[in-house]
């Protein structure tokens, strides 16, 4: 009944080594019973705190504890699974009990934590809702290039689990399956629904035929003829149709173009078969309407969320379905979440064939190292938790209830109400704006919703801006020089500032 809880091992320990207590340094995880306790027997002693309080003292606290939430903190330690989880985070983390931890933050600021932690953990969650909603599916298509990292973890998980579908990566992109839903000079004037027109002029308009199909001649020809500036972008749907109006078969042949677009409809159908579904981020279903119209049967989709009703309204009309990872739309959207899962590569431009094979088009790489290594680093530890959580877990996979709420809220978390100094992991990573006006700093344009909606976001400021964005739409309409030169200047303005 000796304990070291009570303070009388310690004596006891001392007589049977023959020292004396002064003489004896104590060393352990055990505030009280280690560290207090021993001094109170008279002996040297040094607290080594254990991963658990390294832990619930940082991490956990400023997860749930210090922040108010609607998930009940117990919640996290009741749920096996998720406990599993955090037993994995907390040794990987808090290794060494010398981790110097900011504890102003939930991820240390560190990219390898993020991902290990709260990515990794979305993923495995996600595994589990892909495995769930792919029954009697051949082949899974992670569409590029948001479907990336979410394509490594299934393949991770699928050398565990049996009997899981086939995946692909596969080059898609809105701008290269446009054509393939063009037949005639009617089917333009539906662009409008799919495109924002004032992105586009009638060369960019132009560049959705291939060059065999166009009379440059007697496009030029039309433009002088009808006013009409080539390289101007369309200042409004007006604009636009009056451009299409001359875009004939005379300055397009349609016939041929149809023709090409054939050649890459059948490739594309042998990939891609009727028994596919195709994941994506989001949102809107239009690719997948496009896809289901010109293949002739539904391609359904795999969602991590949409945005509004128009995917809904698409698929009904279209015949296809779409289900989705989070029921609601989040707050934040796109932007760091489309960053965080993609591959770091350029962008698919178009199809084309050659040699009767499928050919692919890809823009410039435009990817900068900093950008491209800090992403990966996040993608490579999220993945490494993956492997780690199969590892030692898999077995027991029957015994966990899969609580997703719970799953994900970490990297919720992160995305929606992200610490300043979590936040600046991406301090230094750039995207392209794509409309065009250069490259932006990422946290540039990731809303904090955490430290502005709750303090400066209310109805006056809310109106206060809209009449703001009114008046400068007003000065610098969308789609004009004069807009796109004006941001040149706020974005120059902006690196100042920054600097």
């Amino acid at each position: 009944m000796l304990t070291k809880h009570s303070s009388n091992l310690y004596p006891f320990v001392a007589k049977k080594l023959g020292v004396k207590e002064k003489n004896m340094l104590h060393i352990g995880d055990n505030y009280h019973a280690d560290f207090e306790m021993a001094k109170k027997a008279g002996l040297e002693a040094y607290h080594l705190a254990n991963v658990h309080d390294m832990f619930y003292g940082n991490v956990y606290n400023r997860l749930l504890v210090d922040n108010k939430t609607f998930v009940r903190a117990e919640s996290f330690w009741e749920k096996l699974m998720v406990k599993s989880m955090f037993g994995l985070v907390k040794n990987k983390i808090f290794d060494s009990p010398f981790t110097v931890f900011d504890n102003q933050t939930i991820f240390n600021g560190q990219a390898s934590m993020l991902g290990y932690f709260a990515v990794g953990m979305d993923l495995i969650a996600l595994n589990g809702w892909l495995k769930e909603n792919s029954k009697n599916t051949d082949c899974i298509h992670f569409v590029a290039r948001d479907g990336y990292l979410p394509k490594l973890a299934f393949d991770v998980f699928a050398k565990y689990e049996k009997n899981l579908p086939k995946t692909n990566y596969l080059y898609m992109s809105r701008k290269a399956i446009l054509p393939l839903d063009i037949s005639c000079q009617q089917d333009l004037l539906s662009l409008p629904t799919k495109i924002n027109v004032r992105q586009f002029s009638v060369n960019e308009l132009l560049g959705y035929f291939h060059k065999d199909c166009i009379n440059m001649e007697c496009v030029d020809k039309a433009c002088r003829d009808h006013k009409i500036k080539a390289d101007k972008y369309f200042e409004d749907e007006q604009d636009f149709y009056k451009a299409v109006a001359v875009l004939n078969d005379k300055c397009i042949n349609y016939k041929k173009h149809v023709a090409y677009c054939s050649q890459i409809i059948e490739a594309l159908k042998k990939i891609i078969t009727p028994k596919s579904k195709l994941f994506d981020i989001g949102y809107s279903g239009r690719m997948e309407s496009i896809l289901s119209k010109i293949f002739g049967y539904s391609l359904d989709s795999l969602y991590l969320h949409t945005n509004r009703d128009i995917a809904e309204t698409r698929s009904k009309m279209a015949g296809f379905k779409i289900n989705c990872f989070l029921d609601a739309c989040p707050k934040v959207t796109g932007t760091i979440r489309e960053h965080i899962f993609m591959k770091f590569a350029p962008s698919l431009i178009s199809f084309g064939m050659k040699d009767n094979e499928l050919s692919y088009v890809f823009e410039k790489d435009k990817t900068d190292f900093i950008s491209k290594m800090t992403t990966e680093i996040v993608q490579e530890s999220a993945i490494e938790f993956v492997k780690d959580f199969y590892d030692n877990f898999y077995e027991y996979m029957d015994w966990f209830s899969m609580q997703r709420d719970l799953i994900i809220y970490p990297y919720e978390k992160y995305l929606n109400y992200p610490t300043y100094r979590d936040k600046r992991i991406f301090a230094c990573v750039e995207f392209e704006d794509d409309l065009g006006a250069g490259r932006e700093k990422l946290i540039d344009v990731w809303i904090d919703w955490g430290t502005q909606a709750q303090d400066a976001y209310n109805m006056q400021s809310y109106n206060e801006a809209t009449r703001l964005l009114k008046f400068i739409n007003k000065i610098f309409p969308i789609g004009t020089r004069r807009r796109k030169f004006a941001k040149k200047v706020y974005h120059f303005l902006a690196r100042k500032k920054r600097k």
